[in-house]
């Protein structure tokens, strides 16, 4: 008896990061507080779906394995026992090594964050050595073929007994990978809610920088050479202001005074924008691993179900 695996329907359920940051993006102005708490949010309901996902699929298949589990490790099959599927114990070791790392404000790692595959390579080294193997595929849809072990493979009777008990001491222990799973979100988020606190303040500092622009060159208008129109963009004066207009070195003087008083918040804005920047590199490149995790997770767990309830016409 031959039991086909299905290419074309690898994962029930796909986890995907690049939407999660693609919505936001979408939604609101990138790096705002607005577009960072609406990646929490997102990174919530991936967890909330995957932690139900793996209570639906707990309660409806792990009762028969424990029911039928002596039974199945003991299982003689028919010589001409074929069964295909992604030889996911090949890839266990790389997926337990590699781990999100916490953000830190280390000059290599903020450096590293300014290019995708700097960061890959530094940062999940054994991932991206496999990664670099494989040809015309993208780095998202590439470590999760990674995480699948490679090519389908065929278990026979030759080998079963292994696959079994392979088979069925990862699905009794499914629910125990929502810690690991939750522990490397959670660094994520951590990061994230940084992210949206450090963009609130950003943002708070822009708007005090631009109002003290306004404040100088309204303050500066009784001796200005402005048009009605000029001023306006300046900022609301009142008509009898507009009319003491005169003096024609009104523009050095108002650079003069933005130069002096405000350069030092428009650095420290730069500087917080370009943290902001590597807080959303972060938030986007460790999501692809903990995504891709989840989803060839619940993949395997599947799959593996159909391979133990394929035998079940064996137990006597």
């Amino acid at each position: 008896m031959i039991f086909d695996l299905n290419e074309n329907n690898k994962s029930i359920q796909t986890y995907n990061s690049y939407m999660v940051i693609l919505e936001a993006e979408n939604k609101f102005i990138k790096n705002s507080k607005e577009f960072f708490l609406r990646i929490k949010e997102l990174i919530k309901e991936l967890w909330e779906k995957f932690r139900n996902k793996i209570d639906v699929l707990f309660k409806k298949d792990t009762k028969w394995i424990e029911n039928n589990k002596d039974q199945l490790l003991e299982l003689e099959v028919p010589n001409d026992f074929k069964f295909e599927i992604f030889p996911y114990w090949k890839a266990s070791s790389i997926i337990s090594t590699t781990k999100i790392m916490d953000f830190t404000d280390d000059a290599k790692f903020l450096e590293a964050l300014k290019d995708d595959d700097t960061f890959r390579e530094t940062y999940f080294k054994s991932l991206y050595l496999e990664y670099k193997k494989l040809k015309d595929v993208e780095w998202v849809e590439g470590i999760k073929d990674i995480m699948r072990g490679g090519p389908s493979v065929t278990i026979t009777k030759n080998d079963i007994k292994t696959r079994i008990r392979e088979a069925i001491d990862y699905c009794l222990n499914y629910g125990k990978l929502s810690s690991s799973i939750k522990l490397e979100l959670d660094k994520i988020t951590k990061v994230v809610d940084k992210a949206s606190i450090e963009a609130s303040k950003s943002s708070t500092l822009q708007n005090k920088t631009v109002n003290d622009e306004k404040k100088d060159a309204i303050s500066g208008v009784v001796n200005a050479s402005y048009t009605f129109e000029e001023i306006y963009l300046l900022g609301e004066v009142g008509e009898t202001d507009l009319k003491a207009i005169n003096d024609k070195n009104f523009e050095y003087k108002k650079q003069m005074s933005v130069d002096k008083n405000s350069m030092s918040d428009k650095d420290t804005s730069k500087a917080s924008m370009n943290q902001l920047d590597a807080y959303r590199k972060y938030s986007k490149l460790c999501q692809e691993i903990v995504s891709a995790k989840m989803t060839i997770a619940e993949e395997r767990f599947n799959q593996y179900m159909k391979f133990i309830y394929s035998l079940n016409s064996y137990i006597s």
